[in-house]
């Protein structure tokens, strides 16, 4: 019984950090987006 516990709270934990990295991702290729539009102009 603790060890599903343990394990859902290892997904949950894992899913957070997956979201953490797609964010900042995210933002990572906005940010050389802008800098490549920057210097297009």
């Amino acid at each position: 019984m603790p060890f599903t516990i343990r394990q859902e709270r290892l997904v949950e934990f894992l899913n957070q950090i997956s979201f953490f990295f797609r964010k900042s991702l995210f933002s990572y290729k906005k940010a050389i987006f802008a800098v490549k539009y920057q210097t297009n102009t």
